[in-house]
């Protein structure tokens, strides 16, 4: 069959991607307000990005009183927060949300991974539903799941099947 006769489903991986993060997130999210994955995710992630999103929101990108002297906000915050395509997504949230959107973006973040994965495997897969398979078992691996704890590697396996 050619590739090109083939039904694209974008649209299901990635509703089947979210819903099954979700299925897995939402159980924490509504026992105790937020997804609690402890040490980094707690201690780091979640500041982090309610730091960045009040910064951005009131203008203090340059100099931000959340930060020691010395250190310049865009240097201290570009790895973990603001080089991800899902925190400018977030900040149409208000800060106070953070603790919630965060867990929220992992599953959109592992729902997008879905559907990159997916994208990549259907150029080499016979059929489209192996190439789902595929795309699904990518974002749900093992490295993935044991790597929740650290929110920006999930950016990264989101979208590395672009490259």
């Amino acid at each position: 069959m050619q590739l090109r006769n083939r039904k694209a489903r974008f649209g299901t991986v990635f509703l089947l991607g979210l819903i099954t993060a979700l299925l897995f997130i939402l159980p924490w999210i509504f026992k105790d307000g937020f997804l609690y994955l402890g040490f980094d995710y707690v201690e780091q992630q979640i500041p982090f990005n309610q730091i960045c999103n009040r910064a951005v929101k009131e203008g203090t990108l340059l100099w931000n009183s959340s930060l020691d002297l010395g250190t310049g906000f865009l240097e201290a915050y570009s790895f973990y927060v603001l080089g991800s395509p899902f925190f400018w997504l977030s900040l149409i949230f208000p800060a106070d949300w953070t603790y919630v959107t965060v867990g929220l973006m992992l599953a959109f973040k592992l729902a997008v991974g879905a559907v990159t994965a997916y994208a990549w495997l259907r150029t080499y897969s016979k059929t489209e539903d192996w190439a789902m398979v595929g795309g699904l078992l990518y974002t749900f691996s093992g490295y993935q799941i044991s790597n929740l704890n650290f929110n920006h590697f999930a950016d990264v396996t989101a979208l590395f099947p672009l490259l």
